[in-house]
């Protein structure tokens, strides 16, 4: 699940 997608709206870099 991406979780950067919904709290950083965005950025995709971000798959933590």
């Amino acid at each position: 699940r991406y979780f950067g997608a919904a709290i950083g709206k965005g950025r995709q870099a971000a798959k933590t």
